[in-house]
């Protein structure tokens, strides 16, 4: 749109500009990267918490093992 709110029109597609699908084809592709991203990220973070619980699990056996050894 111009800044007068006026929508740019291209007679010769229909009224419809070409630019504007392939800007829609991009922010498409970008959201769906976008979706994969915050997925991988999610599973890499619940990975991380997992590995917290597993450590801390570790650790709490090892302080057990010690004081069974003094």
């Amino acid at each position: 749109r111009l800044s007068g709110g006026e929508a740019l029109v291209d007679s010769s597609h229909g009224g419809h500009m070409p630019q504007a699908d392939v800007l829609h084809g991009e922010l498409n592709v970008l959201s769906e990267n976008f979706f994969q991203k915050c997925q991988q990220l999610n599973r890499a973070e619940q990975s991380s918490k997992n590995r917290d619980v597993e450590l801390e699990l570790k650790q709490r056996d090892l302080e057990q093992l010690q004081r069974e050894n003094k």
